[in-house]
């Protein structure tokens, strides 16, 4: 796993972006396990092709006050919600096997997390 330590120094080096739709390739194709790392929970996700691993905090979310923080994930992707353009897709996990895209509304906080993206 590459730990950055300055993420806008390495940011100006790479083309980022948000999640998009393909969380399902995510998921259907990496192993996950419930880790701590550093002293914060969240899942690991490892590549069934190269190995290669991406860890995603437990965060939490929030509409009014943090919740569920260091026990469940939630993270935007950049995809509108097929159901309704105020919501979007998210991944959710928690510390059980519990994974899930579904669709949130866009006012509430949860993560954002900037994925390089390979041409």
């Amino acid at each position: 796993m590459v730990v950055i330590k300055d993420f806008f120094i390495y940011l100006q080096k790479e083309v980022f972006s948000v999640i998009s739709n393909r969380i399902w390739l995510l998921i259907n194709n990496c192993t996950t396990v419930w880790t701590t790392i550093n002293g914060v929970n969240g899942r690991l996700f490892t590549s069934n092709f190269n190995g290669a691993t991406l860890f995603l905090p437990a965060a939490g979310g929030r509409l009014s006050e943090p919740g569920n923080v260091g026990s469940y994930g939630y993270y935007w992707s950049r995809s509108l919600h097929f159901a309704s353009p105020f919501c979007a897709d998210i991944l959710q996990f928690s510390s059980s096997n519990d994974m899930a895209v579904d669709g949130s509304y866009r006012l509430i906080g949860y993560t954002v997390r900037a994925v390089r993206v390979t041409q």
